[in-house]
């Protein structure tokens, strides 16, 4: 009896240290497999793409701080224009990390074009996409509206995209994509927001003419236009409730995958996404240039 007690002791220490080693060795397997995939990923995006950034013109608040942590979350490292902090840092904290900041007042044109000469002592910053999201949201009855706060609304809106676009495109040598924000508003007509409106779809049309411009240079090149419904942002006076309007983050997540379903074919090279505000606050997508209405 005590040597088949011990005979059974023996085989179950046995069957316990293979079982033990299986499991290691089972997890070392596991562990390589998903190091090798990951290189192997990280190998096909250097193939394909190089190593490259995303210039956030916009990128410090609301949508296009979103899009910046989207662009993080896929490898590509963003650079983010915004308005001069009184800190004067280099660097903004977006997603627990450390991001290069770069100051400009958009609707400067001296101001943009010493920015970018800034990038073209970096021949590294390898930028394959250019987002731009500033605007000044105007409402109210437009002859209510004073002068200046019109002109400057329209100033960082439109021709802030024009100053950006006119100094950073002639120093790309590489296809890119512009991805210009506008709104729901360029298409949708809206009580007291007129010269909004009138902002955002003069910012549209420039997008698409500059495409023209932009291809024939560049054939590879890419343009997406993007016209979301309302979102909860810091941008919204006081009072106005803001509970039902859409999430900066998932909106952002629609707008890479439209750009990664862009690259692989399945949207045209100019192309244009709605994201409109169903009635429970969540998106709703649309394609392609709508009429006004």
């Amino acid at each position: 009896m005590e040597s088949r007690d011990g005979a059974s002791e023996c085989g179950a220490s046995h069957n316990w240290h293979i079982g033990f080693l299986l499991h290691v060795n089972l997890t070392y397997v596991r562990t390589h497999v998903k190091m090798a995939m990951r290189s192997a990923r990280d190998c096909r995006v250097t193939a394909v793409t190089g190593v490259y950034r995303s210039l956030i013109a916009g990128g410090t608040r609301g949508l296009g701080r979103s899009i910046a942590k989207q662009s993080m979350r896929r490898g590509i490292e963003p650079v983010v224009l915004g308005r001069p902090r009184p800190d004067r840092s280099s660097t903004i904290e977006i997603d627990g990390e450390a991001v290069r900041f770069e100051p400009v007042r958009i609707e400067d044109d001296a101001d943009v074009s010493r920015c970018i000469d800034r990038f073209k002592v970096t021949p590294s910053l390898n930028f394959r996409e250019l987002f731009y999201l500033p605007g000044e949201h105007l409402k109210g009855r437009f002859c209510d509206q004073p002068e200046a706060a019109v002109r400057h609304m329209v100033d960082v809106t439109l021709f802030g995209l024009m100053n950006l676009v006119r100094h950073f495109h002639p120093m790309k040598k590489k296809p890119y994509r512009l991805i210009t924000v506008a709104s729901t508003t360029s298409w949708r007509i809206r009580p007291d927001e007129a010269a909004y409106g009138a902002a955002k779809a003069a910012a549209a049309q420039f997008a698409r003419n500059i495409h023209q411009e932009i291809v024939k240079d560049l054939p590879d090149a890419t343009s997406l236009i993007v016209h979301p419904g309302g979102m909860r942002t810091g941008f919204w006076p006081h009072g106005v409730d803001t509970s039902m309007f859409m999430d900066t983050d998932v909106a952002a997540r629609l707008i890479w995958e439209e750009m990664e379903a862009q690259d692989r074919g399945q949207w045209p090279a100019l192309h244009e996404l709605h994201i409109l505000r169903g009635p429970d606050g969540q998106p709703i997508l649309e394609r392609g240039p709508k009429a006004p209405q």
